[in-house]
């Protein structure tokens, strides 16, 4: 089971940590991979095992240096001594693997993303309420905090503009509003922030200049393009099928301008589809694997490189035997434990457990980190969910057994 992770009164985003644990049978063990992968067809291909990884902490830890072709992500053997791992991304072996963080609460410095053009790492630093943009050196794990973010409360995600040496970021403001805003990453100076509903994973085609965004008004989801400008949304095209996109599983095909998005049908089936930017027409929809059960496989954190057009991920292998094929096919899952859905929440959700729960307790908590619901349940191997008196908004859980969490997670609801 995972360490007790705090959530501290300041919260913004979720942190969700992808469990897993390690069998010592003498033919059978378990196995975290960086892989390849296909995004026509699903399959992948293993490029090289990861010693010491067990546990990744999911939602915008994991980025793409195009510049050397390194995979980074933050991960864990023990839940207890955490670490930035860089992948190279041609060999599979580790460049560097750095203590991390610098301090005692890990969800204090979130939503990295890396500055291609200026071969820098960045993330949001948060404390006593306060948004700081700070720059991180992944290959010793230290961070300096460039300057306060005035007027906003949280960021969500952030993409980067190479031209502009410019980031830019979804979030919330002080106001409660949801945002799209653009920020120097050489001063930390806020630029612009328009008020834009609906949005999240952003995404950024250097090569166009186009901004690109998923957008759920009430009814589906959508392909969209902003007006950093203005703020404007301009609707694509209708995503289809797609109901839940997990946190954090987008990546960008600058090459050929798509969308590659994992995500779960209506049924609750979970998929690796590929979509135009320009027009929102879904092109590829392949089975993937996309869970958090600890004894099914599970590819996560798909990131795309521009510059060599492959397509990386982190693979967890439940069961790795001996002489195993190097190469696989993605499968399908359903009621994956510890994933809302549908999400964003309408009417009513639910949330399956991993196991039979004597109690568990659901809390959820605003922008602002606020407790704003608590529901206990006995007996339970899901939680039903409903919006009640909350107002439309994005939210963030946190699941609890005898004062341990048992996962963390964001919510939606309309």
């Amino acid at each position: 089971m995972p360490r007790d992770i705090k959530i501290p009164s300041f919260l913004k985003t979720s942190v969700s940590l992808f469990i897993s644990s390690l069998c010592f049978a003498t033919t059978v063990a378990q196995t975290e991979y960086l892989v390849k992968v296909d995004p026509e067809t699903g399959v992948y291909t293993k490029i090289d095992s990861i010693p010491g990884v067990m546990y990744i902490y999911m939602f915008n830890y994991s980025v793409f240096d195009e510049r050397d072709h390194n995979y980074i992500f933050y991960g864990t053997y023990d839940q207890v001594n955490d670490y930035l791992f860089t992948i190279d991304a041609v060999t599979g072996k580790i460049v560097s693997k750095a203590p991390f963080p610098q301090f005692a609460d890990h969800s204090a410095l979130q939503n990295f993303i890396y500055a291609n053009s200026i071969k820098t790492l960045y993330g949001f630093y948060t404390t006593n309420g306060s948004q700081f943009l700070a720059s991180i050196d992944p290959a010793i794990g230290n961070y300096s905090l460039i300057k306060q973010l005035t007027g906003l409360s949280s960021i969500n995600e952030s993409v980067f503009c190479n031209a502009k040496q410019q980031m830019i970021f979804a979030g919330v403001d002080t106001a409660g509003n949801s945002v799209i805003g653009t920020l120097d990453v050489s001063t930390g100076n806020v630029l612009s922030i328009k008020p834009v509903p609906y949005i999240q994973d952003i995404q950024y085609n250097n090569k166009l200049g186009q901004l690109y965004c998923l957008y759920r008004p009430p009814g589906g989801w959508y392909i969209g393009s902003i007006d950093t400008a203005t703020g404007t949304v301009k609707i694509l095209n209708a995503l289809g099928s797609i109901e839940g996109i997990y946190q954090g599983e987008t990546t960008f095909d600058e090459i050929n301008n798509r969308y590659i998005i994992s995500a779960s049908d209506t049924n609750s089936v979970s998929y690796l589809y590929t979509a135009d930017a320009a027009t929102g027409n879904v092109i590829y929809k392949v089975p993937a694997l996309e869970t958090s059960n600890v004894g099914q496989d599970n590819i996560i954190q798909y990131r795309f490189d521009n510059v060599s057009g492959n397509l990386y991920a982190l693979h967890w292998e439940a069961h790795t035997k001996r002489n195993t094929d190097s190469t696989g096919t993605a499968g399908t899952s359903s009621t994956r434990p510890f994933v809302v859905y549908p999400n964003p929440v309408t009417g009513n959700g639910r949330i399956f457990l991993d196991t039979l729960y004597s109690e568990v307790v659901f809390m959820v908590y605003d922008a602002l980190g606020r407790l704003v619901r608590t529901q206990k349940s006995s007996n339970a191997s899901f939680i039903d969910i409903s919006r009640g008196n909350l107002a439309s908004a994005i939210y963030f859980y946190r699941i609890a057994n005898n004062r341990k969490t048992l996962a963390t997670g964001k919510i939606i609801f309309e």
